[in-house]
């Protein structure tokens, strides 16, 4: 006895991870990038509005993502996700008071060197 094997007649199935979205369909339609873009924006404005230093502006992001994580963490998990980010809301609040006038900046010195 001889057995064969016919082939089928539906499209092979596709193996991996997630599922195949069509195009143009998000495949992330909880809007991840929406959410965090709104959370970067209002830490920055809590921060002043103003410019932010690179080191800055990591920091913001990882609050942000940290606060999108703390979303759908187990409670235990959420509680530590908010006492990191207190702790880097501080380091930046702190590091924004740090940044006033301690001396000349780079303009006035090269205009001073300039006129004298």
């Amino acid at each position: 006895m001889s057995a064969t094997i016919e082939p089928s007649s539906e499209p092979p199935r596709r193996r991996g991870l997630g599922r195949p979205f069509k195009p143009g369909q998000s495949g992330y339609p909880g809007g991840g990038r929406r959410a965090f873009r709104k959370i970067v924006d209002e830490l920055t404005a809590e921060l002043g509005g103003g410019p932010l230093l690179p080191s800055q502006r990591l920091m913001v992001e990882q609050v942000a993502d940290l606060k999108l994580r703390s979303r759908k963490a187990p409670a235990t998990e959420a509680v530590r996700i908010a006492n990191a980010t207190a702790k880097l809301l501080a380091l930046l609040k702190a590091d924004q008071g740090e940044q006033r006038d301690d001396g000349p900046t780079l303009g006035s010195i090269l205009k001073g060197a300039h006129d004298g």
